[in-house]
């Protein structure tokens, strides 16, 4: 019997035309055999976010809950975006699988609230951990540079997991 495809839902503050790192995640997915749903790009209205009572009823929420997986794309712009928090909850009401992924050649930033308090785990930039990440492989925080995270780095990336 064939294993069904994975639906993964890309959460960032970004607009994937945008950012080349959102755009090679989404391709990197692709070639992985996962199906992306949707990007919760703000392109049209940018850090506007749902109000937490409405998700359930957005499409968002429906599509959420389609997915068995939320990939949250961590740059500097998700630490406050309360869109992405509220997304990010969300999933966790739903049992989603969060995994957090470092913006492609970023160097490190806070993490987004319910992404620190709700993740399964957040990876480094590197192709075999993220999908190992989604796949349920690996279950920790790491650092931008794919190394694990320490309580040295608690501060500097805000990683308490």
């Amino acid at each position: 019997m064939a294993e069904e495809t994975k639906k993964v839902y890309v959460c960032s503050d970004l607009n994937l035309e945008d950012d080349p790192g959102l755009s090679n995640l989404v391709e990197l997915l692709e070639e992985n055999d996962f199906q992306v749903l949707n990007l919760s790009s703000r392109s049209e209205n940018p850090n506007n976010a749902l109000p937490e009572e409405d998700i359930e009823t957005a499409e968002v929420g429906q599509i959420i809950e389609q997915c068995s997986i939320v990939v949250v794309y961590i740059s500097p712009e998700t630490k406050d975006s309360e869109a992405v928090n509220c997304e990010i909850e969300y999933a966790q009401r739903n049992s989603k699988r969060i995994v957090g992924v470092w913006e492609y050649e970023g160097s490190g930033c806070e993490l987004p609230a319910a992404l620190d308090a709700y993740s399964d785990a957040v990876v480094g930039w590197k192709d075999n951990r993220i999908v190992d990440a989604i796949n349920g492989n690996i279950d920790e925080t790491q650092n931008p540079d794919g190394t694990r995270c320490t309580r040295i780095d608690f501060e500097r990336y805000d990683c308490g997991k």
